[in-house]
């Protein structure tokens, strides 16, 4: 295992959200509405930044959005860069967006063993919207392909 150089928080700046959490300012800022924002980067100029040669070695990347941070399509290529670049990623969500997690554990076993889901368990919108088999489903799948979660 890698020594992890250091830990960087990586906000994505998305504020819409799948879920109406009753608690939550994006539901009641009504920011939910919002378009997914055009990133200003591209996954390779990313990947460049935040290099293991820039940063001193591999480090532990947190992914996290205002909103649900597995919302935007791109956000899969961010992920495979940076894991090909060779670090440890953690990605925040609410474990809904079935079709983002197919796309990521597609990806090479070598890269999803470093790869770890933080899902947000949010009872009362799951109960809602009657996601609870898929939320459990997401997890599965996670952790059939050598991701860790919590």
């Amino acid at each position: 295992m890698d020594q992890i150089k250091r830990y960087i928080e990586i906000f994505i700046p998305v504020t819409t959200c799948n879920f109406r959490c009753h608690y939550c300012y994006i539901t009641h800022n009504g920011s939910f509405k919002a378009q997914v924002p055009e990133f200003r980067y591209s996954p390779a100029t990313v990947r460049k930044a935040l290099s293991r040669e820039r940063l001193g070695g591999g480090c532990l990347l947190n992914m996290c959005a205002a909103g649900e941070t597995l919302i935007p399509e791109q956000i899969v290529e961010y992920i495979r860069e940076l894991l090909e670049e060779g670090h440890y990623i953690m990605v925040v969500t609410n474990g809904s967006i079935s079709k983002r997690f197919d796309q990521i554990v597609s990806m090479k076993p070598e890269l999803l063993q470093r790869l770890i889901f933080k899902f947000s368990f949010h009872f009362l919108e799951l109960e809602r919207q009657g996601l609870f088999d898929r939320f459990f489903e997401n997890i599965e799948k996670v952790r059939k392909a050598g991701c860790s979660f919590t």
